[in-house]
């Protein structure tokens, strides 16, 4: 029986993006000693949302950050998970060349 494989270029991108990685784990750590509201942000909004997990406004402690922390974040999402990010240049490089390609016409079992 054949196995009809379906791959998502951006799907994929997305999925592996979100895998912690060594390098983005001491990227966080550096940011939890430099701005410990933009890393409290982090955990509490950003890393839920790349999971694909809500998070509740009112659960927030807002003394826990200021307003100068939101664009350290969203400095932080563009360096380490944004699509066209450096750890990204090969994957997407790939996905590209992927799509790139022709599909090829192949026999399947009918049930």
């Amino acid at each position: 029986m054949a196995v009809r494989l379906t791959i998502v270029p951006e799907l994929l991108i997305k999925n592996l993006t979100a895998l912690p990685t060594e390098k983005q784990d001491e990227n966080f750590e550096n940011l939890k000693t430099h701005s410990p509201g933009a890393a409290y942000l982090c955990e509490k909004i950003l890393f839920p949302l790349i999971r694909g997990e809500g998070f509740n406004m009112r659960e927030l402690d807002m003394s826990a950050f200021s307003v100068t922390d939101i664009p350290k974040v969203a400095e932080y999402y563009d360096e380490h998970f944004s699509y066209d990010c450096d750890e990204n240049e090969q994957l997407v490089y790939f996905c590209k060349k992927l799509c790139e390609k022709e599909p090829l016409a192949q026999k399947t079992e009918f049930i």
